[in-house]
């Protein structure tokens, strides 16, 4: 079952139990809960965290490398867009700034610390 954004707001919207509703609605799309969570910080019902903008905890990877190796020239700018990430005011610019960091150091920062990196 695919639902729309728009159904997938609604029925988070009327259910009795949204903390819940989240992997329940993930279950009916066949996806993961971070997409409809995405969906909904979107639509203005919840707020993401880091986790939810980088499920898997490859932002966390990148920052346990980092802190390990301070004498690497990467190292602060790795930190440094994590940063930016949990500094954001709104789900939607962390969401932006998270994808523009991995889009522009993501290979840079696997590289420099042996990191896999996955979409």
């Amino acid at each position: 079952m695919q639902m729309t954004d728009k159904e997938i707001v609604a029925s988070y919207r009327r259910c009795a139990d949204q903390s819940k509703q989240v992997q329940i609605l993930a279950e009916l799309n066949a996806c993961k809960p971070s997409k409809i969570k995405r969906i909904l910080a979107e639509a203005g019902e919840i707020a993401l965290d880091l986790q939810d903008v980088a499920p898997g905890g490859e932002f966390e990877h990148i920052r346990d490398a980092a802190t390990d190796h301070p004498d690497n020239p990467l190292a602060d700018r790795a930190l440094r867009c994590l940063e930016l990430i949990e500094e954001a005011d709104s789900p939607e610019i962390k969401k932006r700034v998270a994808e523009a960091a991995i889009h522009i150091f993501a290979a840079d920062i696997a590289a420099a610390f042996n990191l896999e990196v996955t979409a």
